[in-house]
Protein backbone atom coordinates (compact mmCIF):
# COMPACT_ATOMS: atom_id res chain seq x y z
CA UNK A 1 0.00 0.00 0.00
CA UNK A 2 2.96 2.21 0.14
CA UNK A 3 3.43 2.66 -3.40
CA UNK A 4 0.25 3.21 -3.92
CA UNK A 5 -0.73 5.62 -6.18
CA UNK A 6 -4.49 5.98 -6.34
CA UNK A 7 -6.67 5.75 -3.46
CA UNK A 8 -10.18 6.27 -3.52
CA UNK A 9 -12.42 5.44 -0.56
CA UNK A 10 -15.97 6.29 -0.04
CA UNK A 11 -18.75 5.76 2.37
CA UNK A 12 -22.41 4.30 1.95
CA UNK A 13 -24.27 8.00 2.45
CA UNK A 14 -23.36 11.03 4.04
CA UNK A 15 -23.77 10.62 7.57
CA UNK A 16 -21.40 7.55 7.35
CA UNK A 17 -17.59 8.72 8.81
CA UNK A 18 -14.28 8.05 7.58
CA UNK A 19 -11.58 7.43 10.57
CA UNK A 20 -8.77 7.74 8.26
CA UNK A 21 -6.56 9.43 10.66
CA UNK A 22 -5.06 6.44 12.51
CA UNK A 23 -4.04 5.40 9.60
CA UNK A 24 -0.69 2.88 9.74
CA UNK A 25 1.26 3.15 7.03
CA UNK A 26 0.01 6.12 4.97
CA UNK A 27 0.46 6.07 0.92
CA UNK A 28 2.89 8.40 0.94
CA UNK A 29 3.36 8.32 -2.93
CA UNK A 30 -0.09 9.02 -3.63
CA UNK A 31 -0.95 11.13 -7.12
CA UNK A 32 -4.55 10.92 -7.14
CA UNK A 33 -6.77 10.96 -4.06
CA UNK A 34 -10.51 11.13 -3.55
CA UNK A 35 -12.39 11.22 -0.49
CA UNK A 36 -16.48 10.42 -0.29
CA UNK A 37 -17.75 10.40 3.46
CA UNK A 38 -18.02 12.65 6.35
CA UNK A 39 -14.62 14.00 7.98
CA UNK A 40 -13.87 15.34 11.05
CA UNK A 41 -11.07 16.74 10.32
CA UNK A 42 -8.44 16.10 7.09
CA UNK A 43 -6.19 13.61 8.23
CA UNK A 44 -2.78 14.86 8.99
CA UNK A 45 -0.70 12.42 6.32
CA UNK A 46 -2.67 14.20 3.82
CA UNK A 47 -0.29 17.14 4.12
CA UNK A 48 2.63 14.89 3.53
CA UNK A 49 1.41 13.64 0.28
CA UNK A 50 4.33 15.67 -2.24
CA UNK A 51 3.35 13.61 -5.20
CA UNK A 52 -0.22 14.54 -5.20
CA UNK A 53 -1.61 16.09 -7.93
CA UNK A 54 -5.30 15.58 -8.08
CA UNK A 55 -7.41 15.88 -4.79
CA UNK A 56 -11.30 15.72 -4.17
CA UNK A 57 -13.85 15.53 -1.64
CA UNK A 58 -17.04 14.89 -0.98
CA UNK A 59 -19.45 15.11 1.80
CA UNK A 60 -16.68 15.88 4.10
CA UNK A 61 -18.49 18.84 5.88
CA UNK A 62 -15.88 20.19 7.46
CA UNK A 63 -15.86 23.00 9.96
CA UNK A 64 -12.23 23.81 9.94
CA UNK A 65 -11.40 24.94 6.39
CA UNK A 66 -9.96 21.90 4.35
CA UNK A 67 -7.66 24.71 2.79
CA UNK A 68 -5.39 24.42 5.80
CA UNK A 69 -3.86 21.01 5.06
CA UNK A 70 -4.26 21.26 1.64
CA UNK A 71 -2.34 24.31 0.41
CA UNK A 72 1.38 23.42 1.21
CA UNK A 73 1.07 20.38 -1.12
CA UNK A 74 3.79 21.24 -3.49
CA UNK A 75 2.94 19.69 -6.61
CA UNK A 76 -1.75 19.62 -6.58
CA UNK A 77 -2.90 20.73 -9.94
CA UNK A 78 -6.52 19.98 -9.33
CA UNK A 79 -9.28 20.26 -6.24
CA UNK A 80 -12.55 19.26 -5.95
CA UNK A 81 -14.62 19.88 -3.46
CA UNK A 82 -18.36 18.96 -2.84
CA UNK A 83 -20.13 19.46 0.69
CA UNK A 84 -16.99 19.58 2.02
CA UNK A 85 -17.45 22.66 4.74
CA UNK A 86 -19.58 24.03 6.54
CA UNK A 87 -18.35 27.58 7.69
CA UNK A 88 -19.43 30.69 6.06
CA UNK A 89 -15.09 31.96 4.73
CA UNK A 90 -13.00 30.41 2.72
CA UNK A 91 -9.49 31.94 2.54
CA UNK A 92 -6.80 31.30 0.07
CA UNK A 93 -3.61 32.15 1.61
CA UNK A 94 -0.76 34.43 0.62
CA UNK A 95 1.72 32.38 -1.69
CA UNK A 96 -0.42 29.04 -0.90
CA UNK A 97 -1.20 26.46 -3.94
CA UNK A 98 1.38 27.48 -6.14
CA UNK A 99 0.89 24.98 -8.79
CA UNK A 100 -2.66 24.33 -8.26
CA UNK A 101 -4.62 24.95 -11.95
CA UNK A 102 -8.40 23.63 -11.72
CA UNK A 103 -10.57 24.39 -8.77
CA UNK A 104 -14.09 23.16 -8.07
CA UNK A 105 -16.49 24.11 -5.27
CA UNK A 106 -19.96 22.98 -4.63
CA UNK A 107 -22.42 23.08 -2.17
CA UNK A 108 -20.63 25.29 0.71
CA UNK A 109 -24.10 25.92 1.76
CA UNK A 110 -23.16 28.68 4.72
CA UNK A 111 -20.34 30.08 2.59
CA UNK A 112 -20.34 33.55 1.99
CA UNK A 113 -16.95 35.01 1.47
CA UNK A 114 -14.24 33.67 -0.47
CA UNK A 115 -11.18 35.82 -0.54
CA UNK A 116 -7.62 35.13 -2.80
CA UNK A 117 -5.22 36.63 -0.94
CA UNK A 118 -1.94 38.04 -2.93
CA UNK A 119 0.00 35.64 -4.59
CA UNK A 120 -2.12 32.47 -3.79
CA UNK A 121 -3.08 30.34 -6.82
CA UNK A 122 -0.67 31.95 -8.92
CA UNK A 123 -0.69 29.58 -11.86
CA UNK A 124 -4.81 28.69 -11.82
CA UNK A 125 -6.98 28.56 -14.85
CA UNK A 126 -9.92 27.04 -14.25
CA UNK A 127 -12.32 27.92 -11.48
CA UNK A 128 -15.99 27.02 -11.41
CA UNK A 129 -18.20 27.44 -8.36
CA UNK A 130 -21.81 25.66 -7.61
CA UNK A 131 -24.54 25.80 -5.66
CA UNK A 132 -23.32 27.63 -3.01
CA UNK A 133 -26.59 29.91 -1.95
CA UNK A 134 -25.28 32.24 0.27
CA UNK A 135 -22.54 33.35 -1.74
CA UNK A 136 -23.33 36.91 -3.16
CA UNK A 137 -20.41 38.47 -3.87
CA UNK A 138 -17.00 37.97 -6.27
CA UNK A 139 -14.39 36.38 -4.83
CA UNK A 140 -12.52 39.04 -3.29
CA UNK A 141 -8.63 39.07 -5.05
CA UNK A 142 -10.67 37.12 -8.01
CA UNK A 143 -8.81 40.37 -10.44
CA UNK A 144 -5.47 38.87 -9.10
CA UNK A 145 -6.08 35.49 -10.60
CA UNK A 146 -4.13 36.75 -13.92
CA UNK A 147 -4.03 33.19 -15.34
CA UNK A 148 -6.90 31.85 -15.46
CA UNK A 149 -8.95 31.49 -18.27
CA UNK A 150 -12.56 29.84 -17.44
CA UNK A 151 -14.76 30.83 -14.94
CA UNK A 152 -17.69 28.68 -14.68
CA UNK A 153 -20.94 29.06 -12.50
CA UNK A 154 -23.88 26.87 -12.16
CA UNK A 155 -27.07 27.14 -9.83
CA UNK A 156 -25.19 30.16 -8.50
CA UNK A 157 -27.34 33.23 -6.86
CA UNK A 158 -28.99 36.01 -8.66
CA UNK A 159 -27.10 38.57 -7.22
CA UNK A 160 -24.01 36.74 -7.63
CA UNK A 161 -24.58 36.46 -11.13
CA UNK A 162 -25.73 40.17 -11.48
CA UNK A 163 -21.88 41.40 -10.30
CA UNK A 164 -20.85 39.58 -13.50
CA UNK A 165 -22.91 42.38 -15.95
CA UNK A 166 -20.66 44.76 -17.63
CA UNK A 167 -22.95 47.65 -15.97
CA UNK A 168 -22.00 46.39 -12.66
CA UNK A 169 -19.36 48.24 -10.50
CA UNK A 170 -17.95 44.42 -9.76
CA UNK A 171 -17.51 44.06 -13.57
CA UNK A 172 -13.37 45.07 -13.37
CA UNK A 173 -12.82 42.33 -10.98
CA UNK A 174 -13.54 39.63 -13.59
CA UNK A 175 -12.33 42.01 -16.59
CA UNK A 176 -9.17 39.54 -17.63
CA UNK A 177 -11.04 36.52 -17.58
CA UNK A 178 -11.25 34.89 -20.78
CA UNK A 179 -14.54 33.05 -20.58
CA UNK A 180 -17.58 32.84 -18.08
CA UNK A 181 -20.46 31.21 -17.96
CA UNK A 182 -22.85 31.10 -15.38
CA UNK A 183 -25.97 28.53 -15.81
CA UNK A 184 -28.85 29.22 -13.77
CA UNK A 185 -31.73 26.34 -12.69
CA UNK A 186 -34.28 25.89 -15.15
CA UNK A 187 -36.76 28.24 -15.44
CA UNK A 188 -38.99 26.19 -16.93
CA UNK A 189 -39.68 22.92 -19.16
CA UNK A 190 -36.71 22.28 -20.90
CA UNK A 191 -35.08 26.11 -20.39
CA UNK A 192 -32.25 27.23 -18.87
CA UNK A 193 -31.25 30.68 -18.26
CA UNK A 194 -27.28 30.91 -19.09
CA UNK A 195 -24.88 33.82 -19.29
CA UNK A 196 -22.46 33.81 -21.46
CA UNK A 197 -19.22 35.99 -21.64
CA UNK A 198 -16.67 36.23 -23.95
CA UNK A 199 -13.41 38.56 -23.11
CA UNK A 200 -15.79 42.14 -21.68
CA UNK A 201 -18.93 41.37 -23.33
CA UNK A 202 -21.61 39.68 -20.90
CA UNK A 203 -24.83 38.62 -22.82
CA UNK A 204 -27.94 37.00 -21.01
CA UNK A 205 -29.95 34.51 -22.75
CA UNK A 206 -32.65 32.28 -23.10
CA UNK A 207 -31.04 28.84 -24.66
CA UNK A 208 -33.60 25.98 -25.62
CA UNK A 209 -32.02 22.56 -23.96
CA UNK A 210 -33.25 18.99 -24.06
CA UNK A 211 -33.78 18.74 -20.02
CA UNK A 212 -34.20 15.14 -18.63
CA UNK A 213 -35.03 14.43 -15.14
Amino acid sequence: MVDLSTLDIRSTNKDESLDLDDMQSPPLHLQHLYLKGHLLQVPRWISKLDNLFRSGLKWSRLQNSPLDALQELPNLLELEMVDAFTGGELVFEAGKFKKLKMLHIEQFELLDTVVVEEGAMPMLQRLSLCKCVKLEMLPLGIDKLTWIEKFGLYDMPVEFTNRLQKTHEDHGMVRHIQSIQSVLKPMGLGQWRIFLASCHNIVCTHIQLEHTT
